[in-house]
């Protein structure tokens, strides 16, 4: 997370942290920030998801990674054409 942090234009809120109990479905983080197109957006959305995991007391990442790029690329367009 410290590195996702440190990025210009990120912002990180409420997170759980090592040692906290979470339960299935929660909120781990919210992590937001700003770019200037749909290409930085998803390289931003790509770097989250290789460089932030939560891991169980297994040691398995429990985190869902966003991978809808061509979705949000869609959904861009169509907001760009006032769709």
């Amino acid at each position: 997370m410290d590195e996702i942090a440190s990025m210009k234009n990120v912002y990180i809120g409420q997170w759980k942290g090592v040692g906290d109990e979470v339960h299935q479905h929660t909120s781990m983080a919210t992590i937001c920030f700003s770019n200037e197109n749909i290409e930085e957006t998803c390289e931003m959305i790509e770097k989250i998801n290789r460089t932030v995991k939560f891991l169980n007391e297994n040691g398995e990442d429990i985190i869902i990674k966003y991978t809808e790029f061509d979705y949000l690329k869609q959904m861009y367009q169509n907001g760009i054409e006032g769709r």
